[in-house]
């Protein structure tokens, strides 16, 4: 009948809103889409219905809960809960239990635990705690029935770190709770509170489920299969570090020291819950699930026990919210009036849910946080300017074991912290910082990912932006630059697969452009040059053929940041080059003409002409293909093939013999 009355009342209601939402369409909402005409007269009215419907559930939920405690306090006993047919289950299995033991005992009854405050969580001496509202005091009630204690664990309640609880068999250490568990009275149910180990429970003799089979997604001791129990309790009697235990276990654990941190509020564990927590996040690194639930308990455990000047940034993003102890201690500076230093906008950066770090922040992470701290300081000297919000900080904690939640209102120095989480800017400029860094360790960042054991060799250094060497010093920098001066002094001819070798300290049979790329960079960073050059050459050598080394003149980063007129040149000088070794010999003339038409080159730069007098060497010293000048010229201009062809009549005639139709010939194919 409830059923029914409650089905005429939703169309009776919706029926009305949707007839004000067409009056609302047609005399207010006229110059609306037809679509948003629609939906607002159609989507609406589901909405308020939905919300009315809450909302008067919410009212007789209320009243009923009033209507109980009234029959408490006439009657001063506890209401009846609902027993379930699983909790049927498990009291049988009590009773057979208790049957089976030898040793009886008197009954005891527990004493019903106190109301607690949970309004706070301030630990001694911390001006900084937040506050805490713990919805889990509204539930907590304790059972009230009497128990017989239990054989196999005198030990009742929490269990100290210093201390250990023997259940069924196996000594399982400290930390957790043991004993009948407390009820918690959810919306009128009666569930057991999930982190008590109950050892009236029956246990298998061996845990072999390791793999989590008989646990669901929020597990209970008192909820989950008798072998699960018994692996559960192998676990922590083995030291409570074997990640090859399903995360579901650590889960339960976990339960219990959220539980004694959050709503027991007491100061003696503290210190040893929050390293606890940290040792078990290090146990499944990859589990998301582990990062997220473990990383927010620590993120306001860390919080209630640290000043706020004492926290330090972090550095690694923990979930799609910016970790709330970033923000409190970011919202007291500014509230401070301070400055950010790069760490702090970095960390900031870093965690941001909107951010976003390309490929190189991650391979070479170290070089990628002192590079963004060296080019922040430049930017911003005196660190970082940003005003503060209006907005206060507070947030929400849900239990892992979703047992209790509660809100927290932090302040430092008796004020409300601004919250940062609206603010923009900074993080833009962090972000523009961030990926001016990100470019100049793209070239280290490509050479690890073509060699991912190349990091700390001689080429990995080189790659360095020039400002990291001081922070990277390598002691082979120095023994790479006396073989490279003793190359040049000898002609700097040497073979390609030596410089490879000496670079990356194995030899390689089969040299590509991005590896001969990676080396001319690298010795580029050391003020040496490398001819053929690999970006704008015709062909790449070969591993047995020679190249030229030459210095530079200066320390550079960027080779591929060339003039159009060098390209150009370095086209012209390959030509001339092929035309000079077309009778099977140089001459001195033609030599010469090849210098003298570097030197005649315009706008060139001082360090252009020396590349492209190394790279004359090289041409000489190895003849061009000419399949590969043909392929070449087809990208080259009209102006460009007439100088070309310049060029090529030129060098023609430099020894004065004339090859009729040569030129011709070559640069109108």
């Amino acid at each position: 009948m409830a059923s029914i009355l409650k089905l005429f009342r939703v169309l009776f209601f919706y029926a009305l809103y949707l007839l004000l939402c067409i009056v609302a369409v047609v005399t207010v909402l006229e110059g609306w889409p037809v679509g948003g005409q629609m939906l607002f007269a159609f989507g609406l009215p589901i909405v308020l219905v939905w919300w009315q419907e809450k909302r008067r559930s919410r009212k007789v939920e209320a009243k009923a809960v009033a209507a109980e405690t009234t029959n408490t306090k006439v009657t001063q006993s506890e209401p009846v809960a609902r027993v379930s047919a699983h909790e049927k289950r498990i009291e049988r299995e009590r009773e057979r239990t208790r049957e089976a033991n030898t040793v009886q005992s008197p009954s005891i009854a527990p004493p019903k635990p106190t109301k607690q405050n949970y309004s706070e969580i301030v630990r001694p001496g911390q001006t900084a705690a937040p506050a805490l509202s713990a919805i889990a005091k509204r539930y907590e009630n304790a059972r009230p029935s009497s128990h017989k204690s239990q054989s196999n664990s005198r030990k009742n309640g929490w269990i100290p770190a210093a201390e250990t609880a023997t259940v069924a068999g196996r000594d399982i250490g400290g930390m957790v709770y043991v004993g009948t568990p407390l009820l918690l009275n959810h919306h009128g149910y009666r569930d057991k509170c999930r982190a008590y180990i109950d050892p009236s429970l029956s246990v298998a003799r061996t845990g072999d489920d390791r793999a989590g089979e008989g646990m669901s997604y929020w597990p209970g001791y008192s909820d989950i299969s008798a072998r699960s129990r018994a692996t559960y309790l192998e676990w922590l009697a083995s030291g409570r570090s074997d990640p090859s235990y399903d995360p579901g276990y650590m889960f339960l654990y976990f339960y219990g020291l959220e539980r004694r941190f959050f709503v027991d509020q007491t100061n003696a564990d503290a210190q040893d819950i929050i390293a606890e927590v940290r040792r078990l996040i290090s146990l499944y690194p990859e589990n998301h699930s582990v990062k997220r639930y473990l990383g927010e308990f620590l993120d306001i455990a860390t919080l209630a026990e640290t000043e706020s000047d004492a926290l330090e940034p972090t550095f690694e993003r923990q979930g799609w919210e910016l970790p709330f102890s970033l923000k409190y201690a970011i919202g007291a500076r500014l509230d401070k009036g301070e400055t950010l230093s790069a760490d702090w906008v970095l960390s900031w950066l870093m965690c941001h849910p909107e951010s976003h770090l390309r490929t190189p922040a991650t391979r070479c992470r170290n070089e990628f946080l002192a590079l963004f701290k060296i080019r922040f300081d430049d930017r911003f000297p005196n660190g970082l300017k940003v005003s503060k919000p209006r907005k206060h900080l507070k947030a929400t904690y849900r239990a892992a074991s979703s047992e209790f939640e509660g809100t927290i209102n932090p302040t430092a120095d008796g004020k409300p912290v601004p919250d940062i989480s609206g603010l923009r800017k900074p993080v833009e400029i962090a972000q523009e910082v961030a990926d001016e860094v990100i470019d100049d360790l793209d070239k280290l960042s490509r050479y690890l990912g073509r060699n991912p054991e190349g990091k700390g060799s001689i080429e990995a250094h080189a790659l360095l932006p020039l400002d990291l060497w001081s922070l990277f010093p390598s002691t082979e920098m120095e023994a790479l630059k006396e073989w490279a001066g003793g190359i040049m002094q000898s002609g700097g001819l040497i073979p390609l697969a030596d410089v490879i070798e000496k670079l990356e300290g194995q030899r390689s049979t089969k040299i590509g452009k991005r590896q001969l790329t990676g080396a001319a960079d690298a010795l580029a960073r050391l003020g040496f040059g490398l001819a053929p050059d690999p970006r704008f050459a015709l062909r790449s050598p070969k591993p047995e053929e020679p190249v030229v080394l030459f210095e530079l003149g200066e320390q550079i980063e960027k080779l591929e940041d060339v003039s159009a007129s060098y390209q150009t040149a370095l086209m012209e000088l390959a030509l001339a080059s092929f035309v000079a070794h077309a009778d099977g010999r140089i001459a001195d003339a033609e030599r010469k003409a090849l210098e003298a038409q570097i030197a005649s080159a315009a706008v060139l730069s001082e360090q252009e002409r020396r590349r492209l007098q190394a790279n004359m060497a090289w041409f000489l010293a190895v003849p061009p293909d000419m399949t590969l000048l043909r392929r070449k010229l087809k990208d080259v201009g009209v102006e460009d093939q007439k100088a070309m062809r310049a060029a090529l009549v030129s060098a023609a005639h430099a020894d004065g013999v004339n090859r009729p139709g040569f030129t011709g010939e070559f640069v109108v194919q």
